[in-house]
């Protein structure tokens, strides 16, 4: 969990995004030990931004398998990030 102090976002220092999000679906199943979600997102590079990797991001989450159009992407594909 973040503990820092949110900083102010100011108009000057908006940027276009790297990507844009087109349609999400999730699928949440709720356990009284864990919780599941599946999330299925269509994305695309934004034309008016800068080229840039995707970055998937989140706090305290086990990544299970990634995929691009269906077919699972081999894990040397993609590099987790860590914090902590």
């Amino acid at each position: 969990m973040r503990t820092e102090e949110p900083r102010p976002v100011r108009l000057k220092d908006y940027r276009p995004p790297d990507w844009l999000i087109e349609t999400v679906e999730l699928d949440v199943s709720l356990h009284p030990t864990a919780t599941t979600v599946r999330a299925k997102l269509k994305l695309r590079p934004n034309a008016a931004g800068t080229p840039a990797p995707l970055v998937l991001d989140g706090e305290e989450l086990t990544l299970k398998s990634l995929a691009i159009d269906g077919k699972p992407l081999p894990a040397e594909n993609f590099v987790p990030r860590r914090t902590g």
